[in-house]
């Protein structure tokens, strides 16, 4: 965690039970969540989600951003199953 808030300038840095395994560099500012990097053993990576994904739902919650999809995440235990709407290469 200390590395992110460094790499995220201080910013709070806070972990919940559950973890989804994807992270993004940067906001641009779109309204779409692409991933940038996905951590290989989570279940992000179990799912077989890649880098430039598109997450487009969580849970049939619209994530237009990241802040978003980490209060979702917040809300659930691990173990839960949700379901991921996703767009690779302009399909869903």
């Amino acid at each position: 965690l200390e590395s992110l808030k460094v790499s995220f300038g201080n910013a709070v840095v806070e972990r919940g039970p559950a973890c989804l395994g994807v992270m993004q560099k940067q906001d641009l500012g779109d309204d779409v969540l692409r991933i940038d990097q996905v951590v290989a053993e989570s279940a992000a990576g179990r799912a077989g989600l890649q880098p430039d994904d598109v997450i487009l739902e969580f849970d049939d919650v619209s994530i237009p951003n990241f802040k978003t999809l980490v209060e979702q995440i917040g809300q659930r235990k691990p173990g839960d199953k949700i379901r991921i709407l996703y767009s690779r290469s302009g399909k869903q």
